[in-house]
C-alpha cells in the first residue's frame, strides 16, 4: 500500500519539504517570503505589488502572528467597521483570503466578502469635472505642475489604472504616436493603450521639464495622490471617466475591454474572434474622439 503523500503545509501552516521537514527560513516568516516571491513572479505592477504586501503584512501583525480562524474573523470584524467604503474593504479581503489559501487553511473558503455596492451609486464623471480639475491644477500654484496636470489627461483618456500610471517610466510613452506601453500591469499581461492629442501636448511639456530628472517613474505615488486629495476627482477616477466617456462617445464595448486590459475570461469572441492590430485599435480610439474640452493646454 503506497505512503499518501505529504500535504506542502504543515497542520501549523509551515511550508515543508517533500520528506516533510521545514526550511531554514520557517515559520511565517518563510511562509510570507515564499507568498511574497509568488506574488511578484506573477507580473503585477510594483505598487499593486506593495499594496498587496501591505494588506498581508498588516492582517499577520493584526492577528499577532497566529493565523487561525477565530484570529482571522476578529480581524475581518475590525477591519470591515475601521473602512467607511466596502469597496476598499472587498481588495483587502480578497488579498487576505487569497493568503489564506496560500497557506491552505481549511476555513480560507468558507470565508465570504460582502456584496459589492450597487453600481447605481457609482459616481458618474464627465468632461467637465476633468477640465475642472486641471484648471485647479493650473490655477494653483503646486510644484511641478505639469507633472500632475500630464497625469491627468494621461489617465482620463488612456483608461490606465491608477497603479499602471504610476508604474509608467519615460521610455513606456511613445509621445509621437501617442502610444503608452502598459510593461505592469495588475493582470500581469503587456498591453498598449492611446491618449489624445491634449494629453499628448501636455506630455511633451512635461517630458521636457522631466529629462534632466534621475526618477525611474514618471509619477510618484505619494506626491501624486496627496496633490489630487485636494481636487475633486482622485487618479483612480480617471479609468472611470474613460469607461463612461467611452460609452457615451459611441465606442465599442469590446474595443474598450482591450484597450482598458479587462479580463477576457469566458469572453469568446476576444478570445477567439476579435483580434485588432495595433493600428486598427488606433484608428478605431481616434474615430471615437475623446477630447477633454477645446483650448486645455495654454
Amino acid at each position: 500500500m503506497p505512503c499518501p503523500q505529504k500535504k506542502p503545509w504543515s497542520a501549523t501552516g509551515i511550508k515543508t519539504d517533500a520528506a516533510g521537514f521545514e526550511p531554514a527560513t520557517s515559520g511565517l516568516e518563510g511562509v510570507l517570503e515564499t507568498y511574497f516571491s509568488y506574488l511578484k513572479l506573477s507580473g503585477i505592477g510594483t505598487s499593486w505589488y506593495e499594496r498587496c504586501c501591505k494588506v498581508v503584512k498588516d492582517f499577520i501583525e493584526g492577528v499577532n502572528n497566529d493565523v487561525n480562524e477565530k484570529n482571522t474573523l476578529k480581524y475581518l470584524k475590525a477591519l470591515k467597521e475601521h473602512y467607511n467604503d466596502v469597496e476598499t474593504y472587498r481588495k483587502d479581503f480578497f488579498q487576505i483570503r487569497k493568503f489564506l489559501q496560500f497557506m491552505d487553511m481549511p476555513y480560507a473558503n468558507r470565508l465570504q466578502a460582502p456584496k459589492a455596492r450597487n453600481k447605481n451609486n457609482i459616481q458618474i464623471w464627465r468632461c467637465s469635472d476633468i477640465k475642472g480639475a486641471y484648471e485647479r491644477l493650473r490655477r494653483d500654484t503646486w510644484k511641478y505642475t505639469r507633472r500632475y496636470t500630464a497625469c491627468l489627461l494621461l489617465g482620463a483618456t488612456s483608461g490606465l489604472r491608477a497603479s499602471e500610471l504610476y508604474a509608467l517610466a519615460p521610455e513606456d510613452i511613445d509621445l509621437e504616436r501617442r502610444i503608452v506601453y502598459v510593461r505592469k500591469s495588475k493582470t500581469g499581461h503587456q498591453r498598449i493603450a492611446f491618449f489624445n492629442q491634449e494629453a499628448q501636448e501636455e506630455l511633451q511639456m512635461f517630458l521636457q521639464e522631466f529629462k534632466d530628472n534621475d526618477s525611474d517613474v514618471l509619477f510618484y505615488f505619494h506626491r501624486t495622490q496627496k496633490v489630487f486629495s485636494k481636487l475633486n476627482i482622485r487618479v483612480k477616477d480617471l479609468r472611470k471617466f474613460f469607461s463612461q466617456e467611452w460609452d457615451r462617445q459611441g465606442g465599442a464595448t469590446s474595443i474598450k475591454k482591450i484597450l482598458m486590459g479587462h479580463s477576457l475570461n469566458g469572453d469568446v469572441d476576444l478570445n477567439h474572434y476579435n483580434v485588432q492590430s495595433e493600428e486598427d485599435l488606433k484608428k478605431i480610439y481616434d474615430q471615437v474622439g475623446l477630447r477633454i474640452c477645446s483650448n486645455t493646454i495654454k
